[in-house]
């Protein structure tokens, strides 16, 4: 093994942890965290400050999508709310109209 300052390996050990180096780099790195206790207690924070970060992401991806189904039901609401109204009046309209023309006997469609 070549001596490599601990120095370079903390530099490298986010990149060796997202599977960024070379299979040369990976190599020597793999052989110095296996005689250094420094470098591999680093790594092993590194990763769990990872898992950690990984998931915080996971728990913001579902409050996303809970806050997302709660827009949706709101704009589901808003559309019925809305537009089921008219819709039924139109009906009504339409149907008024055609009783008064019927009873006249003057359809005019």
């Amino acid at each position: 093994m070549k001596d490599v300052k601990c120095e370079i390996v903390g530099d490298l050990l986010v990149s060796y942890r997202d599977k960024m180096t070379t299979k040369e780099t990976t190599e020597m790195l793999e052989e110095h965290l296996s005689v250094c206790d420094f470098c591999r207690d680093k790594y092993a924070k590194l990763q769990q400050l990872s898992d950690e970060e990984e998931k915080k992401e996971t728990d913001r991806g579902k409050q996303f999508q809970k806050k997302l189904l709660t827009y949706r039901a709101y704009g589901i609401g808003f559309f019925i709310g809305l537009f089921l109204p008219v819709f039924i009046l139109t009906v009504l309209f339409l149907l008024r109209m055609l009783t008064e023309a019927i009873r006249d006997k003057c359809i005019f469609f």
